[in-house]
């Protein structure tokens, strides 16, 4: 597998098993999964199997397609996905709500595998996800911070990485707009001081 699968109570993270640059500094290009990304093949708001999911399209090319131009475009380019799972409970990492989650990643990664180029992709993608706390969880805050609009999955990252990185953007569909759930991807761009963009904006060429 391209990725070592890391389940803490209160993240979920794919990192890819390659080499990390330790010399200068790399670009970002950050995302937000669900709606950005990938989205339901049942035309619901969430999936609801492991196996229910697609990348979405704009115009003629696919979410995977824009991604992989961008590593290619760029040889100091990661992407990274952050993505709020507030259906997903990881503790414990057994469960059914977290088997679901990391067996759909799990499907994307090997989509990814099996597509011209993407094995480029592959050594340059980060997958970060924030679960949901547990019912009675006595240390909710470890989650919140976790959660976006907060920072925590971008300090995660920062350590794991362990470089100096150029963010380009945040791009996620949660904008606070009248038929948006939330503004929560807004925020988290204003957070992390980077510019916000709407996936219509970065996948509409």
């Amino acid at each position: 597998m391209s990725h070592k699968l890391t389940v803490l109570p209160h993240l979920i993270k794919h990192t890819p098993k390659g080499l990390i640059p330790k010399h200068g500094s790399i670009k970002v290009f950050a995302f937000d999964l669900d709606h950005t990304i990938i989205q339901p093949c049942n035309g619901l708001r969430f999936s609801r199997t492991a196996y229910d999911w697609q990348f979405m399209e704009y115009g003629d090319a696919t979410t995977l397609e824009n991604l992989i131009q961008i590593v290619k475009n760029d040889t100091t380019a990661h992407v990274v996905i952050f993505s709020n799972q507030g259906g997903v409970i990881a503790l414990p990492p057994d469960s059914k709500s977290c088997t679901k989650y990391v067996a759909k990643i799990d499907l994307i990664l090997k989509a990814i595998s099996l597509t011209y180029q993407g094995e480029e992709l592959l050594q340059k993608l980060w997958i970060y996800a924030s679960p949901k706390a547990p019912a009675r969880t006595k240390n909710c805050a470890m989650f919140e911070q976790m959660r976006k609009p907060c920072i925590g999955m971008m300090e995660q990252f920062q350590q794991d990485i362990a470089a100096p990185i150029d963010l380009q953007y945040y791009c996620g569909d949660a904008a606070g707009r009248p038929t948006d759930f939330s503004d929560s991807d807004l925020l988290f761009a204003q957070n992390l001081h980077t510019q916000f963009r709407l996936p219509e904006d970065v996948f509409i060429t």
